[in-house]
């Protein structure tokens, strides 16, 4: 069928990515804040897995460098030092400097309208204090100029 070959084949996801995402999720919502104790038991039975799979995507996002592991302590929200996140925050500039570049070359006038949306929400936002709603804009606002780079 035409068109249907350009479908990627859908990997299996574990119950330990899924947890890992969730996590994830947690962590760049607000929700869960660095230096954060992850507790299994707790993790476990909030979404409802065993926590044999919450351990295992604790080494997920270990690997990550998400979470840090400390031996009879337990599983923290990694704390970024000022070094790293520096090192972030360059990388970060390059590649969107570089998205920019890219989205130019095939802007059009939709595009400059989607993003002008995306702003005005982001000030209102802003004017009513609310947080998420601006996280969630701020997200919109860079994926779309992935979107439109084409990358």
């Amino acid at each position: 069928m035409a068109g249907l070959d350009s479908f990627q084949e859908l990997q299996p996801r574990s119950v330990a990515t899924e947890v890992a995402d969730s996590i994830r999720a947690a962590i760049n919502s607000g929700t869960l804040a660095p230096g954060h104790h992850l507790v299994e038991r707790e993790i476990a039975k909030s979404l409802g897995v065993s926590t044999i799979a919450v351990r295992e995507a604790f080494g997920l996002l270990g690997k990550e460098g998400i979470v840090e592991r400390i031996p009879r302590r337990g599983t923290f929200i990694a704390v970024l030092s000022r070094a790293d996140l520096l090192d972030l925050t360059r990388v970060r500039i390059a590649l969107e400097s570089l998205v920019v570049e890219l989205a130019i070359n095939s802007w059009t006038p939709a595009d400059r309208a989607e993003v002008q949306a995306i702003i005005d929400g982001m000030e209102a936002a802003v004017q009513a204090g609310n947080t998420q709603s601006l996280v969630d804009l701020d997200e919109q606002f860079h994926e779309v100029f992935w979107r439109i780079a084409g990358s």
